[in-house]
């Protein structure tokens, strides 16, 4: 998970580059690559940390036992775009712009053409060899002697 983290903490610098977006190797908090060390973050950095993270990975993990992980992968996917309709509905959150409408449309194509897919697909198994293989009933031995 930490590998995850730091491959895609990685990536960004690339994106920021190309995007010509303000980053430092600072503590500020809004340009700073280390602005979450601040102490008046740690809250923040704790809640982020045990409840979204680690609370939401082992609910996602533990559900599992529960329903099919085709129904929990599109609640993954549609996690994002979800949230976001929330946001704008209680009034937290901006209206999205154009480019995160083409994601959130890409997000849900693709979580469509999953259901789809997984639709169609029928597995089947043949265990007629396993069944006539297994004798019906178990052989009894008796413990009577002889005389």
């Amino acid at each position: 998970m930490t590998l995850l983290f730091a491959a895609t903490a990685l990536l960004h610098i690339p994106v920021f580059y190309a995007m010509d977006i303000d980053v430092r190797w600072t503590t500020d908090h809004h340009v700073g690559w280390f602005g979450w060390v601040q102490p008046d973050m740690l809250g923040v950095e704790l809640y982020l940390v045990f409840v979204c993270t680690i609370i939401g990975t082992v609910g996602y993990i533990s559900v599992m036992k529960y329903f099919d992980p085709i129904v929990v992968s599109v609640v993954m996917l549609l996690e994002p775009v979800l949230a976001t309709a929330m946001g704008v509905f209680v009034g937290v959150d901006a209206v999205p712009g154009f480019l995160t409408w083409i994601g959130g449309s890409l997000v849900i194509l693709g979580t469509g053409l999953v259901v789809l897919a997984s639709a169609n697909k029928i597995e089947s198994h043949d265990v007629s060899d396993a069944i006539h293989k297994t004798p019906s009933t178990a052989t009894v031995y008796s413990c009577k002697l002889k005389a």
